[in-house]
């Protein structure tokens, strides 16, 4: 584990990957776009403080291929520690499987894991892969359903779909989210991975003495 947690935010196009990195990290240069497929390549983005990085989140390429890759994973007989690492190198010159391989990466280098989805529709085929998919990797993982506070005809779904497959998951509107429900969030990752508890406890007291310091200065 690497001192500052790094967490992949990962999910099918056009879900709220890029928004929920930007609300967490407060940064507006994270490109945010309403086209499908914008994003790439792998960009991290950090919580810091007095120049410091104290967290850092992946902003990740969508899913295209999760059927075929779940396909695939299945099939996989290699050693189970090499999973992502033998699928990225046999599949990194397809380029039908570059977002797949991209959005990996990161968890080879032992990142964790926030799967983001689009709260206002219903689980899907293509998302029951995407959660097998992640949980095959064996990394500690959150989901998030990025939704409108009045959308709530799927939450149930939703929450059912990820019984199985998530340590945590929380409801979370990465557009007209408090700083409140910001801190809710760093604190949920908390519990997704022992080892990360005394890094994310640093990050959410930081954040908070930063917040106190900015009311006090506009008052």
């Amino acid at each position: 584990m690497t001192e500052v947690p790094v967490f992949a935010v990962v999910g099918h196009p056009n879900e709220g990957k890029s928004s929920v990195v930007s609300t967490l990290t407060e940064d507006d240069f994270v490109p945010i776009s309403a086209v499908p497929g914008e994003t790439r390549r792998c960009v991290s983005y950090a919580i810091t403080l007095d120049g410091e990085p104290l967290a850092r989140f992946v902003d990740t390429p969508g899913f295209q291929m999760p059927v075929p890759t779940l396909r695939w994973m299945k099939s996989y007989s290699g050693p189970p520690g090499r999973l992502l690492e033998d699928f990225i190198r046999l599949h990194r010159d397809d380029p039908r499987f570059a977002d797949e391989c991209e959005l990996l990466r990161p968890l080879l280098d032992n990142a964790g894991i926030i799967y983001v989805v689009d709260g206002s529709r219903p689980p899907r085929a293509n998302d029951e892969a995407e959660m097998e998919i992640l949980r095959l990797t064996g990394r500690p993982r959150m989901a998030v359903i990025n939704a409108k506070s009045d959308e709530t005809a799927y939450l149930d779904a939703w929450k059912a779909a990820f019984a199985k497959t998530f340590n945590v998951n929380l409801r979370f509107n990465a557009h007209r989210a408090t700083f409140r429900e910001r801190i809710e969030l760093l604190e949920a990752l908390r519990h997704i991975e022992q080892e990360w508890g005394a890094p994310l406890k640093r990050v959410v007291t930081a954040l908070r003495e930063d917040w106190n310091g900015r009311l006090e200065a506009c008052a």
